[in-house]
């Protein structure tokens, strides 16, 4: 009896072990530049800034942007002002980048809080720029 015991409980805890296994096998994590590219892309079809909806789509880029940085970078970004995620970012990126994310997020700023309107150069660029960032400081398959 015993040993019909023991082997009842080692068939029933070998197969609830390989069930578990099977579960986090089937789990994968979208890298955070793979996430944010595709929100983009997302937005830029909307034509939001071409609908007069700036402060939409400026907001809209901003929360991407904001949200690839936590994912990234490891730093509370959608809680923070652009001042101080510039400040924590400032030894991670190149003076480029830190002027690039920058622009995106104050021209942002301006569209959310000043009820800023900005031309159509801006709103492409903002795009152009926030998609540029994302590239140049995703992490790449190799070092993953």
């Amino acid at each position: 009896m015993r040993h019909f015991l023991i082997f009842y409980l080692f068939k029933k805890f070998s197969k609830s072990k390989k069930t578990i296994d099977k579960k986090f096998e089937k789990i994968e994590i979208t890298p955070a530049h793979i996430i944010a590219l595709n929100n983009l892309n997302e937005i830029e079809k909307k034509e939001l800034w071409q609908q007069n909806k700036l402060k939409e789509y400026h907001s809209e880029i901003s929360e991407i942007l904001r949200k690839y940085i936590e994912g990234r970078f490891n730093c509370l970004a959608l809680e923070a002002t652009t001042d101080e995620i510039m400040t924590s970012l400032k030894n991670q990126l190149s003076d480029e980048l830190n002027i690039d994310l920058r622009n995106v997020l104050q021209t942002a700023d301006l569209a959310k809080f000043a009820k800023s309107k900005p031309g159509d150069k801006e709103n492409i660029d903002s795009m152009i720029l926030a998609k540029k960032f994302v590239n140049q400081t995703k992490i790449s398959e190799e070092n993953e």
